[in-house]
């Protein structure tokens, strides 16, 4: 976990924009080092605890030289791990090594059970036993078609032979002759040319029973095809 990390867990849990998060680590960690610059010794409780050592001068020797020479005095940060770490370590590597070794224990039963011997065996037998079963099916099937060979042979020979029927020639009924439908304009069309000096619309309406849309509609269809023509205001004749 890096210093980032702290900071974006912090803004996570409280909330803080990324510029006050940020300004909450370094005012932590630059109150540890103060502390630590003052000698004094910080402690956080079950996780670590931190203090700084002074090394007194003593002599010691150039391993390049092999010369003695005087080491000044200097101080060093500590830090102290708690012991629930080396604790919950000690008992993480003693749960791998127990699951490794039950795993290597698993794999040789597993091995030990499966025996190549056996397993070909049982193959054998079984392609064994597939063999004869198909052999039973073939000579199964090979009965069956001898069987409906010999019964069709069998009908054959006592068929009887087929009565020649003759067929009655069919008698042609004589042709219905269609009746014509008169059609509505058909009806208008035939009392205009009955009528020599003509017919208007009133008369039509009166004569056909339709009402004087439907007539003016079948005379103005029937002038613009050439069937009838007007000779006066409202009267038309035949063409």
């Amino acid at each position: 976990m890096t210093k980032a990390d702290l900071v974006e867990a912090l803004r996570k849990d409280t909330g803080l924009s990324k510029t006050k998060a940020d300004a909450v680590v370094d005012l932590f960690l630059d109150e540890m080092f103060n502390a630590l610059s003052r000698g004094e010794r910080v402690e956080i409780r079950d996780f670590v605890s931190f203090s700084v050592k002074d090394y007194k001068a003593s002599a010691a020797t150039n391993p390049k030289h092999r010369r003695k020479a005087e080491m000044k005095t200097f101080k060093k940060d500590l830090e102290a791990v708690h012991k629930e770490f080396d604790a919950l370590i000690k008992k993480t590597k003693q749960l791998v090594d127990k699951v490794r070794k039950s795993a290597a224990e698993d794999l040789e039963k597993a091995q030990a059970l499966v025996k190549p011997e056996v397993i070909a065996k049982r193959t054998a037998n079984a392609l064994k036993s597939l063999t004869r079963t198909m052999e039973k099916i073939t000579a199964s099937v090979e009965k069956f078609e001898k069987e409906q060979v010999a019964k069709r042979k069998k009908t054959k020979a006592n068929a009887k032979p087929k009565k020649v029927s003759v067929k009655k020639a069919a008698v042609k009924k004589p042709a219905v002759k269609k009746t014509k439908t008169v059609t509505d304009t058909d009806r208008v069309l035939n009392i205009i040319n009955r009528s020599k000096k003509g017919v208007g619309v009133p008369t039509l309406t009166k004569k056909t029973g339709f009402d004087d849309k439907k007539v003016r509609d079948i005379i103005n269809r029937t002038l613009k095809q050439g069937k009838i023509k007007r000779v006066g205001k409202g009267i038309y004749v035949g063409a």
